[in-house]
């Protein structure tokens, strides 16, 4: 490794967020049922198995998550295809609202914008009452 203590720091946040990942089952009942919920109204969403399958079990051993890995999927999000949807309130009027949003679109909307097809998707479900 070029940077032996980046990587050291990566090794513990990865740990560190596995252990976070596994401890969900310990969460307040409030996170919990939002963590349900999320997984009921988005789609296409992450299971927390996921998660940990990505940072251990079979498949992590055999293809161990690297801090390149991460970085490129850091840019990828940052500057690749986007869309964005924003709201300004506040104390600001129409034109600096405008002045944000040329801000965002020139430094990290470059690309073409996401299709349709990719952009999440939230519905509403009709939860039983009784």
């Amino acid at each position: 490794e070029k940077h032996p203590v980046l990587a050291d720091t990566f090794q513990k946040a990865k740990e560190n967020l596995l252990r976070q990942t596994k401890n969900y089952i310990f969460e307040s009942p409030y996170e919990t049922g939002s963590y349900n919920l999320r997984m009921l109204l988005e789609t296409p969403v992450w299971h927390i198995n996921d998660y940990t399958g990505e940072m251990e079990g079979p498949d992590a051993e055999a293809e161990p998550l690297t801090m390149k890995e991460c970085a490129e999927v850091v840019e990828q999000c940052l500057f690749g295809r986007s869309k964005a949807v924003s709201l300004c309130i506040g104390n600001i009027d129409e034109k600096g609202s405008q002045e944000v949003a040329d801000v965002i679109s020139n430094s990290f909307l470059k690309k073409r914008p996401l299709i349709d097809d990719e952009t999440p998707r939230f519905r509403t479900l009709k939860m039983p009452n009784k």
